[in-house]
């Protein structure tokens, strides 16, 4: 399965790779990315690690694990229906 970056990640990528090759320092990478310099320092380690492809949300092209199962959706939507309609 084929997983893109969205733009916030898209990003992230370019300010990542200048703190690694020390361009910029750490801190000012968190005020351009607006995050906290503990989350640089983690995001400057996965992408030393794993590459540029670390930087994508763990969780994305995964179903949601709050999502509903399919019958109990129907059933709560045909149950609203039936609600609305006896108004």
């Amino acid at each position: 399965m084929e997983v893109t970056m969205n733009k916030k990640e898209l990003n992230v990528y370019p300010v990542i790779n200048r703190v690694s090759k020390g361009e910029i320092s750490q801190v000012k990478a968190a005020k351009i990315l607006q995050l906290n310099d503990r989350q640089i320092r983690t995001k400057l380690k996965e992408y030393r690690l794993k590459g540029p492809a670390d930087l994508i949300h763990k969780n994305k092209g995964k179903p949601s694990k709050r999502r509903w199962d399919q019958k109990n959706e129907s059933l709560v939507i045909n149950s609203k229906i039936v609600d609305l309609m006896a108004c």
